[in-house]
């Protein structure tokens, strides 16, 4: 781990697994989960208020 970099961007989830409160969208029966983890994902429009981290890098 790298302590030069901010604090928000250490306590990034890495991976889906590691997001926290979303369940009802990211639960590992739920459509997107699969479809991140299969890889089949070709676009997506996030919309939420700014900083509320709506970029996924896993």
């Amino acid at each position: 781990m790298d302590i030069n970099k901010p604090l928000a961007y250490r306590m990034m989830p890495k991976t889906l697994d590691e997001y926290v409160g979303q369940e009802h969208i990211l639960g590992r029966d739920k459509i997107l989960y699969r479809t991140i983890q299969a890889d089949r994902l070709s676009s997506i429009i996030l919309w939420g208020p700014p900083g509320c981290r709506k970029n996924f890098s896993c």
